[in-house]
């Protein structure tokens, strides 16, 4: 008899634990159902981010690139503007290795004493810092649904109508 008692207590005791952790788990989904979109959001935002941050190396390497090729243009080229059409082409040549295209390029320069800025497409020159004498900025801009799929546009938050600028400086190096 004692068994049987024993047996019966163990048992009521079993069933307590089970009727506690049905009305824990109850708990347990809601608060699943409360963070998992929380959650959600930052795994898209870290993506998209991630994307936007990788996809920037190319703009600055185009940056670079057109720079170098305004830098090594000719003194008349750079003077008279000439050299814009080749340093958006260079531009626009690395961005497409990436899938994208150039919204707008803009050469500045310092050469033989003078300022000259020229501008193709809709791109906004920075204006600051000053450009030190005898050297060229090249400043490309891209609309930044160019650099990301807009996941988070999901949400309420959309990267539509912002642009990216990348400016370098370079030494004329003119042959």
């Amino acid at each position: 008899m004692r068994i049987t008692a024993k047996l019966m207590r163990h048992r009521q005791i079993v069933q307590k634990k089970r009727r506690g952790s049905r009305s824990r788990s109850g708990a347990a989904v809601f608060e699943f159902i409360v963070f998992a979109p929380v959650l959600l959001i930052c795994l898209v935002a870290i993506v998209e981010f991630g994307l936007v941050f990788a996809n920037l190396q190319t703009v600055e390497l185009a940056s670079r690139t057109a720079s170098k090729a305004a830098a090594e243009s000719t003194q008349a080229d750079v003077l008279s503007g000439t050299a814009l059409a080749n340093t958006r082409a260079v531009a626009d040549q690395v961005l497409a290795t990436a899938g994208m295209v150039s919204s707008g390029v803009v050469l500045e320069h310092t050469v033989a004493g003078g300022n000259g800025s020229f501008t193709s497409g809709t791109c906004t020159a920075p204006g600051t810092p000053a450009i030190p004498l005898e050297a060229v900025r090249v400043t490309v801009c891209l609309d930044l649904s160019q650099l990301t799929p807009n996941l988070l546009n999901s949400f309420g938050f959309s990267t539509t109508g912002r642009s990216v600028h990348q400016t370098t400086t370079m030494r004329f190096e003119g042959p």
